[in-house]
């Protein structure tokens, strides 16, 4: 015995108000899942310590992309059992397509993570380094340090000569330029953040020449990603 039409309308209604909760569910966690990882990248750079937002979201980040998973489980499930038309089925289609679109847009056409994190990091050295003592010192009293580079060991002494303003940013390393020029010496501050990369701190006089902000291809196997503070000054991300 068929259900009468009615019926059947009912039963066609339920079952598109679910696909549509199923799919809202999935678009929002994974576009959630999207904003907390930007969030954490940000975070991680504004606090000089790039796994720090990732471990404030973390507790968040998985069980989201558990129910998430869950929620493209049953909606295959759903999608492949022949529905009573075409356009029902098209329809499931339709919404199982969007999730993943959300995800791409939400990675592919945003900003890339390094310019997050770098924003964030920006942040950070416009709060605690002392940009116009670094400059000072660079032009009148670090000469002598030119072409040296020092890696500093957590918990140890800085080498003997170099400014407090300069050591209290806690760098791994800390490098000088050659200084050819009088009143051109630059310093390159830069720490480890994991996965072979690197992101640091480049201070030099204002006259100083700075390559534009952006991705820039440094080798065939290598870029960077650079963002400018002020003239001579930017916080650049290397991979």
């Amino acid at each position: 015995m068929y259900p009468s039409t009615n019926e059947a309308v009912k039963q066609r209604s339920r079952s598109f108000t679910l696909d549509i909760l199923l799919a809202g569910a999935v678009i929002l966690l994974v576009g959630g899942g999207s904003y907390l990882t930007y969030r954490a990248e940000y975070l991680g750079g504004a606090s000089n310590t790039p796994n720090q937002g990732m471990i404030l979201f973390f507790p968040l980040l998985v069980p989201m992309l558990l129910v998430t998973l869950m929620a493209f489980i049953c909606y295959l499930a759903r999608l492949f059992p022949w529905p009573p038309t075409l356009g029902h089925w098209l329809v499931r289609l339709a919404f199982l397509l969007l999730p993943p679109a959300v995800l791409f847009g939400s990675f592919a056409l945003t900003t890339p993570l390094a310019d997050v994190f770098l924003k964030g990091f920006e942040q950070w050295v416009t709060r605690e380094a002392d940009i116009d003592a670094i400059q000072e010192w660079l032009a009148t009293e670090g000469h002598p340090f030119a072409g040296q580079t020092f890696h500093l060991e957590p918990h140890t002494d800085a080498p003997e000569g170099l400014p407090t303003c300069l050591t209290a940013l806690r760098p791994s390393a800390l490098s000088f330029s050659d200084g050819e020029a009088e009143g051109e010496m630059s310093a390159k501050l830069w720490w480890p953040c994991g996965f072979g990369e690197t992101y640091g701190l480049i201070i030099g006089p204002p006259t100083m020449h700075t390559r534009e902000t952006g991705t820039i291809e440094v080798r065939e196997d290598s870029s960077e990603f650079r963002r400018l503070i002020q003239p001579g000054v930017y916080v650049v991300e290397w991979d």
